[in-house]
């Protein structure tokens, strides 16, 4: 069975992540399907990690938001090129542009799958075109066969405001836990990289920097925090870094130069992350934060605000507070590091314990697998016979 992805961009981002690691496991875990990948933007990181999995990888180098009447020609044709069975479109933007192809004429000869990878917590967040074609995307939600949200959260929200909710089920991320463990030599590694002794209390947050990951209120917090106990605060993501005007004001607002280490954008965080003592989300907008699911992996306690679908993935292997407030997160990250070493151990087991029994790597591989079959009816184009191209009809 074939299928083509089309997905905005292959820079480093979840959607970009969870792509990558359902081929990858697809490929290592034997499923039966053929992959291919167009990019509406560059190749970024992802297109030659793709390439080296033997991966046919297109890209249209479209700018942000463009979306013209000729890139869709051109994707169209690559379609057309590749003949897959099923089309399966990541993120708003390329949703948009599978609807706009399935709907043509002489274009119905493949299954159309949209995958949701965002909550709608915050639109105010957003670019307004990025707004408006979630709605107008929301319009066309007859076209496809299924749609797909990786939390039940995003499901409810976007069902809400037009999406066809008879069409839709939720596949969670998965995670390689045999890449993101609980890494003995991981403490000392970061410690030596950020020049703090081994016995430093760490505190750790990844993600880009953006308005939903909330990291006003997480240095708000740590300012909180480093009133009680010396801890250092360790930050990680693209736009992370000293150059990043508007946070080194907050660093300078809450005093925190000394406390705080930013590592800036990192391709080695599954060999960093475990040398945490907890991990921290705080974001004010997330369906499944694909970060939140690596830490526990890497079997860290952690603190993360009610968003998405983190309070059902955490469970008791951790702490979830409301989002958008400092108070709540300092106290929550405080009682977390005055519990002794073996309370944090047993958190962080039970978390790598939920990732690993839910939200392994080969359970999702499954999943999408079944997916495919599911919309095509098992059939594939490559067939001769009639009937199954009936069925694909």
């Amino acid at each position: 069975m074939k299928v083509l992805h089309i997905i905005v961009g292959l820079e480093m981002g979840g959607a970009e992540s969870m792509l990558y690691k359902m081929i990858a496991g697809a490929g290592r875990y034997a499923s039966t399907e053929t992959h291919s990948v167009v990019s509406l933007r560059a190749p970024g990181i992802f297109g030659p990690k793709l390439e080296s999995l033997g991966v046919e990888v297109y890209s249209l180098n479209l700018s942000a938001g463009q979306l013209s009447p000729i890139a869709i020609f051109r994707l169209a044709k690559i379609i057309s090129s590749v003949r897959p069975d099923v089309v399966h479109c990541w993120m708003y933007h390329a949703m948009l542009a599978g609807a706009l192809i399935r709907l043509s004429r002489g274009a119905k000869d493949f299954k159309l799958i949209w995958n949701i990878r965002n909550a709608l917590h915050d639109e105010g967040a957003e670019k307004w075109l990025t707004n408006f074609i979630i709605h107008l995307v929301g319009k066309l939600s007859f076209a496809p066969s299924k749609i797909i949200y990786n939390s039940y959260v995003s499901l409810e929200q976007h069902s809400r405001i037009g999406y066809d909710k008879e069409k839709s089920m939720v596949i969670p991320n998965g995670f390689d836990i045999e890449r993101f463990y609980p890494d003995p030599n991981a403490k000392e590694r970061l410690c030596e990289l950020i020049n703090v002794e081994t016995d430093t209390l760490l505190v750790g947050i990844v993600g880009r920097y953006h308005k939903v990951k909330g990291f006003q209120y997480f240095l708000r917090a740590a300012a909180k925090v480093v009133e009680e106990m010396d801890v250092t605060f360790v930050m990680i993501g693209d736009g992370v870094t000293e150059e990043n005007e508007e946070l080194r004001l907050l660093l300078d607002k809450y005093h925190l130069y000394h406390s705080v280490k930013l590592l800036g954008l990192r391709d080695d965080v599954a060999r960093l992350l475990s040398g945490f003592t907890v991990f921290v989300n705080s974001s004010t907008s997330e369906a499944f934060a694909n970060v939140i699911g690596e830490a526990m992996a890497c079997a860290l306690p952690c603190i993360v605000t009610d968003v998405g679908d983190s309070k059902r993935i955490v469970g008791k292997c951790g702490i979830v507070v409301e989002p958008r407030n400092a108070d709540a997160l300092a106290d929550g990250i405080l009682s977390v590091l005055r519990l002794g070493q073996d309370e944090r151990n047993r958190l962080g087991q039970c978390g790598r314990e939920v990732v690993a029994s839910k939200y392994a790597i080969p359970t999702i591989v499954g999943k999408y697998s079944s997916l495919y079959q599911l919309v095509t009816g098992g059939v594939c184009r490559s067939s001769s016979s009639s009937d199954s191209d009936k069925a694909l009809n």
